[in-house]
């Protein structure tokens, strides 16, 4: 990226061409959707925490999830199905894999939700069915249990009834 502007002082905003999407970044109306990569790492260096009150916060990281986990959910966050979802096969370390995905909405913000068997079970026992067309529209809360995945301890997210 080159500095377009000349030199900045403290106080000045750096704007800058980007050398991938060509537009200047970091005017107000590039702050909230990097265009690019290289805008989006920009943007996280020199905007990685914000003053409020006084204090310091921190960026939340579960903004950049797109998978529904405990990173981007909080326990009884409302989570609504919009769509049927489609099992993706594949193969990791020669053994076959299944993976049922699912759209969901979570505070507005789209994700994709990979409900485990157990996950899934609840979810029929919610919706009174174990097909996912009849889940469409229908709304669960999130909440959490511990379980071992691959040898490692992870907060699971199961749906409880709302």
């Amino acid at each position: 990226m080159e500095n377009i502007k000349g030199k900045p002082t403290a106080f000045e905003p750096i704007l800058r061409k980007c050398s991938v999407c060509g537009d200047l970044c970091w005017a107000q109306e590039c702050i909230k959707e990097p265009k690019c990569y290289e805008c989006f790492m920009y943007y996280l260096r020199h905007n990685y925490n914000k003053v409020k009150g006084g204090r310091i916060r921190m960026v939340d990281m579960g903004e950049f999830e797109d998978y529904l986990n405990d990173k981007c959910a909080k326990e009884n966050d409302i989570v609504e199905i919009t769509a049927e979802g489609i099992v993706e096969r594949g193969e990791k370390d020669g053994k076959k894999t299944k993976i049922f995905n699912m759209p969901v909405l979570i505070n507005g913000a789209p994700k994709i939700y990979s409900p485990g068997k157990t996950a899934r079970d609840a979810l029929t026992d919610i919706f009174g069915s174990a097909d996912s067309k009849d889940w469409i529209g229908k709304k669960f809360a999130v909440s959490f249990i511990k379980m071992q995945v691959k040898g490692v301890l992870k907060n699971v997210i199961i749906p409880k009834k709302i």
